[in-house]
């Protein structure tokens, strides 16, 4: 399983906009299937820095496209857009969770099932 990803290689294709000002992307490169999962790498802009001093986040996602349900593998938080700057933090999680409908979060499943679950 490839666990790294980098943005100074990393081709981040934007998926998704809100009216916050924060933007969401995908790397298209580093995805793949293995059985009922896409594990892909996504990438949230901030429009401002959060009380972390957080401007962006990466995650390595394993998403269920037959539940819908994701868990973020490995999280890295930024102090500066696109994932540049210094990491501030990171971890591992291996919660399962679904996203609202109509949320950014189900919109990207959506995408990423639809383009990539064949």
């Amino acid at each position: 399983m490839l666990l790294y990803s980098s943005s100074l290689f990393a081709e981040w294709i934007l998926l998704e906009s809100n009216t916050e000002g924060y933007d969401y992307y995908y790397e298209n490169k580093l995805i793949y299937k293995d059985g009922k999962y896409i594990y892909y790498w996504q990438l949230s802009n901030y429009p401002k820095k959060d009380e972390h001093g957080d401007y962006s986040a990466v995650f390595f996602t394993q998403l269920d496209c037959q539940t819908r349900k994701y868990k973020w593998l490995y999280l890295k938080f930024y102090d500066q857009q696109m994932s540049n700057g210094n990491l501030n933090a990171g971890f591992a999680s291996d919660k399962w969770d679904d996203n609202p409908d109509n949320s950014v979060g189900a919109v990207i499943d959506e995408y990423i099932c639809k383009n990539y679950f064949k």
